[in-house]
């Protein structure tokens, strides 16, 4: 290692006695070893040695290994790095068989690689047992009777011992009744269910040994649970699936894990990423030499969204960084879908009164346009019909708060606060009232929540009304919220424009980037309904942090 006297790394070139090429220097992040295998021929990983006992790598392996080793530990000893999360490993091609026996070597000897897109995806404990707990909930699925070659076979049947494994013992119990209970349900299944695949892996997440994963903050399990809901929502996605229904059951389960996972096992999760897979705390990281270049490209700086990132940080620190940073995603279920219907159905609705100065309301052309915006929408047949009748008794409600003698000035007034350290930006809808005032509207998702949280909102959509105000030189009279899910109360909340609601809401956008900037992501909601829509519902309960209320 060729170091200067204060410890600080000179860019150097080693090439080994079998050929391997090893090149170490400074980029942005820390420290990249480029590394070139001698006599590479692209050779895709043979993933069926993910389940062969006594292999183990080659002598070419183990020299190269060797020489990667010493160089990360003189890096740390000398003070080069402060942690292994400022080393990044540049390889050809992380699915290479020599990127997977250098991942293998290293781990085995105490140094943890996080390598997104790779087929190692497979090998952690973590995947291994949500597959395992996923054909366990499945008992109709014969894995002797698959289409799977053996060595899927064997993986699948190693996958089931690590489940079987985890509802072992006092701590396992909760476990094994969940997936008792559910795998009972599932067999034979004959009336549809109110949740999905992805659905079900959110349950997991409230049993051990997930829970203690989840709660280390940002870690490989972590991380890699993320990937694993973006595959599944992504498989749901393709095939418009929001529940488990009897008449197509059986062939998802078979295209999951006959055709899909095995697709992956073998390829690398690579069309998978959570968007956040650069450095991860006391991991040295893998990187195909595909993404040396982003690595010294500077980053801009966000404009984070109002009623986006603010919004969702404000109502839920926790949820934020679930979402937002480390990429899981949301499970795909009617509820949300039917939400986002009548969103999108409203938008079109103020698209049309923007150019044509009004709407005209009945229930034909409601059913027009529903129908207009559900061509694309991706809902499957069984839930079309029910999705269409909320969406239009949701949107007779809009249309009938905001006043059928209300004109639409504009149906997206987008303004954008800049300030020294970061730059936001919102939208609303604004609107003329029959006395010719002007009133700010902005449509949320989820049911009407409780009030300090309604009271949030209107503090954003208030800042950003402000800004509208000062550019144009109106004075925006009224604010109006619409919940898009709110199905059983009145789903409006109407504010006065105060000068107060102002000042809370630029401390709220404020607080809100910089909590964000600086990584704070503890506080978890307290609101009902915020909880109730939530994913991650089923794993806060059983935190130690603040609680929040049952349901």
């Amino acid at each position: 290692m060729r170091l200067g006297g204060n410890g600080e790394l000179k860019q150097y070139r080693m090439i080994a006695s079998d050929g391997h090429e090893l090149e170490a220097a400074e980029s942005r992040r820390g420290i990249e070893i480029s590394i070139s295998f001698a006599g590479i021929k692209g050779d895709v990983f043979d993933s069926s040695a993910l389940v062969k006992e006594g292999s183990g790598p080659d002598v070419r392996s183990e020299k190269i290994g060797e020489l990667v080793l010493d160089t990360i530990r003189d890096l740390l000893l000398s003070g080069s790095v402060p942690d292994r999360s400022r080393i990044s490993i540049i390889v050809p091609d992380v699915n290479s068989s020599e990127a997977i026996e250098l991942v293998r070597y290293l781990e085995d000897r105490g140094i943890e690689v996080h390598v997104p897109g790779s087929v190692v995806f497979f090998e952690r404990e973590e995947v291994m047992l949500l597959i395992g707990c996923m054909i366990r909930l499945f008992p109709d699925y014969d894995i002797e009777l698959s289409d799977c070659d053996d060595c899927l076979k064997s993986y699948y049947g190693t996958c089931i011992d690590f489940a079987d494994e985890a509802m072992r013992g006092a701590f396992g119990v909760p476990l094994r009744k969940f997936i008792e209970k559910f795998s009972k349900v599932h067999h034979r299944l004959y009336m549809a269910t109110e949740y999905s695949f992805s659905g079900l892996f959110y349950r997991l997440l409230e049993f051990e040994p997930f829970t203690s994963w989840m709660n280390r903050g940002d870690c490989r399990e972590v991380r890699d649970m993320a990937v694993f809901s973006r595959i599944l929502c992504a498989f749901e996605d393709d095939r418009r699936i929001l529940s488990l229904e009897p008449e197509s059951y059986d062939g998802h389960v078979r295209e999951l894990l006959d055709v899909l996972v095995p697709e992956l096992y073998r390829k690398g999760t690579a069309g998978y990423g959570t968007g956040y897979e650069g450095i991860m705390k006391g991991s040295v990281g893998m990187y195909g030499i595909g993404r040396t270049v982003s690595f010294e490209e500077k980053v801009p700086d966000a404009v984070y969204s109002i009623f986006g990132d603010i919004d969702l940080y404000g109502s839920c620190q926790k949820k934020y960084w679930l979402r937002s940073v480390m990429g899981f995603r949301p499970s795909r279920s009617g509820g949300l879908l039917r939400e986002e219907l009548v969103i999108r159905s409203i938008r079109t609705i103020n698209e049309i009164a923007d150019d044509s100065g009004s709407f005209p309301v009945s229930k034909d052309i409601i059913s027009d346009l529903l129908s207009y915006v559900m061509k694309d929408f991706g809902i499957s047949e069984s839930y079309a019909e029910k999705a269409e009748t909320f969406a239009a008794r949701q949107l007779m409600k809009y249309l009938k708060g905001q006043g059928l003698d209300s004109a639409v000035l504009e149906h997206d007034s987008t303004e954008r606060l800049e300030s020294d350290k970061f730059s936001a930006s919102g939208s609303f809808t604004l609107i003329e009232d029959p006395m010719g005032e002007l009133e700010a509207l902005a449509v949320f998702p989820g049911k009407l929540p409780g009030a300090d949280e309604v009271n949030r909102k209107a503090e954003l959509l208030q800042a950003i009304a402000s800004l509208h105000e000062e550019r144009i030189g109106d004075w925006i009279s009224r604010l109006n919220l619409f919940f898009a899910g709110e199905d059983r109360k009145d789903p409006y909340a109407a504010f006065d424009s105060d000068e107060e609601l102002e000042l809370c809401g630029l401390k709220g956008i404020e607080k809100a980037v910089y909590g964000i900037k600086d990584g704070e992501f503890s506080a978890l909601s307290s609101d009902r309904e915020v909880c109730l829509a939530c994913d991650f519902r089923f794993h806060c309960r059983r935190t130690d942090m603040r609680k929040v209320k049952k349901g």
